[in-house]
């Protein structure tokens, strides 16, 4: 403890006259480069100017003594009148203020400085300066804090340009700008945005050495992320391992287990799962470590949720991934709704995997309960009301309810596991005018066609005269919704479609975010009513608008113009064809072995391909004799397991899928000819026949 006595007399005045040589002997200015805070603040405060407030203002700040700090810089911002001064003093004292309020954890009285400080700045210089850059860039941290993501996007994508424009600009948050627009696009789920950010950022930091290990760390992390969104591995494990490189120099643990998680996710989706194991075990390792610690380790749960799937998927070691799924779910907090219903779905996965089948079901029903609006069914099953459901939780419902679908059909409870499907294809529904979303593209991927291919091989093994004709039409119209999925799966890769009206709303609302007017506050307000509106409109105008198949106006269009309709479709491991007559008959025969149907087509495109002809081949007469064997002996295999047998129709409408779509039916051959071939004389598909294709 210190004790102060109160100092008088003759003494207090000799003491008094060695203190003002003192201070005539050092100078605010040396006080500060030899760390002496306090002081140097206390002498810059006896000076009195508002340079000299700002200067007290930074040693307070060094000193850690915020609320000093804060009386000082706004002394600087006002002249001797209190009036505020318009200059470039000022606009860094604002930007100081915020800075306190930042770490203060007060971000919205961090966002009215910075709003302060860029206003004053945009004054001062007319054109492009750091400063004003400078400013931005903190204000759209803080804005993405608070959860304005369309402003903070806006703010930074300010910022940035405002940097491009300097001939010696500020590299360093240059640098942080761009990393800092990459992370949010990622939370915006606007993919080509990250994707440019994060590319200009690596280019900057190649161009620019001098800069610190966090913001290069961040930069290759970054990049790591967004190439695993687009699904580019190889360049995603290079960056997850320049990554690591730099965690290591730098000796943060955190970091490092952040990019080998990263890297890991790669590996794995790379098919290389003993390196991913190996990744995801080291970054476990660092994370317990720095749990014992009482360091904060939120990525531990889905370490070990990943090191669960690869120990049963390519272990079949299912009591260590059950002890990975125990070790995951005494780490999650009961709020924490997307990761226990993703522990539901993985538990509930491997349990069934491990032939313990009514424990998953369990596991998948209480994952189920946990989504709003869930009701029991009449079988006994729950199964979430749509209506119910946020954006954010159809992925993991219709998740869910495929995975519970496929244990239902596993166990011949074919009417349950239908429900389910037809349930998952109704969530994959309302996602259907939200394609932007990454929802919507984790739906609308290779792997939503393994829940199609399920439901309709289902509904063609039902047998009952009474409901085998309805439950083909089914499987018909999943079929065409499948492959219309795929084509919109194809279409959508890496655009952002939000509706026009929707993007229009989201900018007006970023401005008039950024903007103090009480004016402005109406407007905003009145603009988020209308976006919430828009979307609640839309959710209600797809949850009620009919999206099968019209079989009437089908079998109307076929009677009308005498035609036959083959639609197949193909999955991995069954294929089949629909056989549409104009008199409403459906018929459904079976393709078997699709991969070998697949290598079948490429071979017979090579046999057509290679044969070089103008007037006569150019091959020599050995080599075109084989081409000709394989063409005709490829063809009719393909002609046998494609097309229907007996008489075929005279005009056919065919709709291809997977490998069918490169196959040229017209020029199958139907009968057997000699070699070498006369391809003027050989018996085709199309001969006496109009064919017409659909996709």
């Amino acid at each position: 403890m210190l004790y102060f006595h109160r100092c008088t007399g003759r003494l207090f005045l000799l003491l008094l006259l060695a203190s003002f040589a003192q201070g005539r002997a050092q100078s605010p200015e040396s006080l500060l480069a030899g760390d002496d805070f306090a002081a140097a603040a206390r002498a810059f405060l006896a000076r009195g100017t508002r340079a000299d407030q700002l200067q007290a203002g930074l040693a307070w700040y060094q000193a850690d003594s915020l609320t000093r700090a804060r009386t000082a810089y706004q002394a600087a911002t006002r002249d001797a009148a209190g009036n505020l001064v318009v200059d470039s003093l000022t606009g860094l004292a604002l930007h100081k203020l915020g800075v306190i309020c930042y770490d203060e954890y007060d971000d919205l009285g961090a966002i009215a400085y910075y709003r302060q400080a860029i206003s004053v700045r945009d004054q001062i210089f007319s054109a492009a300066h750091n400063d004003r850059a400078h400013s931005r860039n903190n204000l759209a941290t803080c804005l993405r804090f608070v959860g304005q993501l369309d402003s903070a996007a806006l703010t930074i994508r300010q910022t940035i340009s405002i940097y491009e424009q300097l001939a010696a600009p500020d590299t360093v948050n240059w640098l942080r700008s761009l990393n800092e627009l990459a992370d949010i696009a990622l939370e915006l789920e606007d993919l080509q945005l990250a994707n440019s950010s994060i590319t200009s950022s690596r280019t900057l930091l190649k161009a620019h050495h001098r800069v610190l290990p966090v913001d290069a760390f961040n930069s290759y992390y970054l990049s790591a992320r967004i190439a695993l969104n687009f699904h580019d591995y190889a360049n995603a494990i290079i960056y997850a391992n320049h990554a690591i490189e730099i965690a290591e120099a730098a000796e943060e643990t955190g970091w490092l287990a952040d990019a080998l998680t990263a890297l890991a996710g790669a590996q794995k989706r790379k098919d290389e799962p003993r390196a991913a194991r190996k990744s995801f075990r080291r970054a476990a390792d660092i994370l317990e470590a720095r749990e014992k610690t009482g360091a904060a380790t939120p990525g531990l749960p889905l370490v070990y949720l990943n090191l669960a799937i690869i120990s049963a998927n390519e272990d079949g070691d299912f009591q260590r991934a059950l002890a990975y799924c125990d070790a995951t779910d005494r780490r999650l907090a009961a709020d924490e709704e997307a990761m226990q219903l993703e522990l539901a779905l993985r538990r509930g996965a491997i349990l069934a995997d491990a032939g313990r089948s009514p424990e998953a079901l369990a596991v998948f029903n209480d994952g189920l309960r946990r989504l709003a609006g869930t009701t029991e069914n009449s079988d006994g099953l729950p199964r979430p009301s749509p209506d119910s459901l946020t954006t954010s939780n159809y992925n993991e419902a219709g998740r869910l309810l495929a995975e519970r679908a496929n244990l239902l059909e596993n166990s011949h409870r074919t009417k349950a596991a239908l429900q389910d499907y037809e349930a998952y294809f109704t969530l994959l529904e309302l996602l259907r005018g939200r394609v932007n979303s990454d929802a919507s593209r984790r739906y609308l991927s290779q792997n939503l066609r393994l829940t199609f291919d399920r439901a309709i091989r289902l509904y063609l093994a039902d047998e009952d005269p009474a409901t085998t004709l309805a439950s083909r039409w089914r499987a018909f119209e999943l079929s065409e919704r499948a492959k219309a999925y795929s084509l919109l799966t194809a279409l959508q890769n890496g655009r952002n479609a939000m509706p026009k009206r929707e993007a229009e709303l989201r900018t007006r609302i970023a401005r008039l975010e950024r903007s103090s007017s009480p004016q402005s506050q109406v407007l905003l307000e009145a603009a988020r009513l209308q976006l919430d509106r828009l979307l609640a409109a839309s959710k209600k105008d797809v949850a009620a608008a009919d999206f099968s198949l019209d079989r009437q106006d089908l079998i109307a269009w076929l009677k009308r113009e005498n035609t036959h309709l083959l639609a197949y479709h193909l999955s991995r491991e069954n294929g089949f064809r629909f056989h549409l007559l104009p008199d409403g008959g459906l018929e459904v025969a079976a393709v078997n072995d699709p991969t070998a149907v697949a290598g079948s087509v490429d071979a017979w495109r090579t046999s057509l391909t290679g044969s070089a002809f103008r007037r006569k081949s150019l091959r020599a007469p050995e080599e075109q004799r084989s081409l000709d064997s394989s063409f005709l002996s490829i063809g009719r295999s393909l002609a046998r397991v494609l097309l229907p047998n007996g008489e075929l129709p005279e005009r056919l409408c065919i709709i291809p899928d997977g490998a069918l779509n490169f196959l040229p039916f017209a020029a199958l051959p139907l009968a057997d000819a000699p070699l070498p071939l006369d391809y003027t004389r050989v018996n085709y598909f199309q001969d006496g026949r109009e064919l017409t294709y659909a996709y």
